[in-house]
């Protein structure tokens, strides 16, 4: 089986873990010794984004994990694993990672939202900056993820009145 994980890299380069500085080598098969539980082993997650959500690492692995092994809907727990390809992982993958994630979702916004700019405003920016990651470019995508934030508060605010409005009818 195969999910992604983030470690980080010690002063010397080397993989470590961002839990407890062990060391990572790749295709090297690593076991953990005693009871498995949810959080206790090696984890790792489905999915690029959802391994983000756990460690936000300089390094992306894809790994392989074997044996037992418990999964959950973000993260699975396993005896054994081992790092099957590396990656180093900065700022613009990150950047360019949400500026994927939110072209897939700008359409269902937009079609509640179509006047609003601000999200998509947020995305140019932050394309922007990937072209050309000038200082002006950050501070421009800073005040655009800002304004698109306002944006999608507004939004959660509206839905959550109109839920309690309804919910209080029941």
């Amino acid at each position: 089986m195969t999910g992604w994980k983030f470690s980080v890299r010690d002063v010397s380069g080397n993989i470590v873990s961002d839990y407890d500085g062990s060391p990572w080598v790749v295709g090297e098969w690593r076991e953990h010794e005693g009871a498995l539980k949810e959080c206790i082993g090696f984890n790792c997650s489905p999915t690029i984004p959802q391994a983000l959500g756990f460690v936000q690492g300089t390094v992306l692995a894809e790994v392989e994990y074997e044996g037992d092994a418990i999964a959950s809907e973000n993260k699975v727990t396993a005896r054994r694993m081992r790092l099957a390809r590396v990656w180093d992982w900065g700022t613009a993958e990150s950047v360019r990672l949400a500026v994927d994630a939110a072209e897939s979702v700008i359409g269902l916004y937009e079609s509640s939202y179509p006047a609003d700019g601000r999200p998509r405003a947020a995305i140019v920016a932050a394309k922007r900056w990937l072209e050309e990651p000038s200082n002006e470019n950050r501070k421009a995508a800073r005040a655009a993820a800002a304004a698109a934030y306002a944006a999608a508060y507004a939004a959660y605010a509206a839905a959550y009145a109109a839920y309690a409005a309804a919910y209080a009818a029941y």
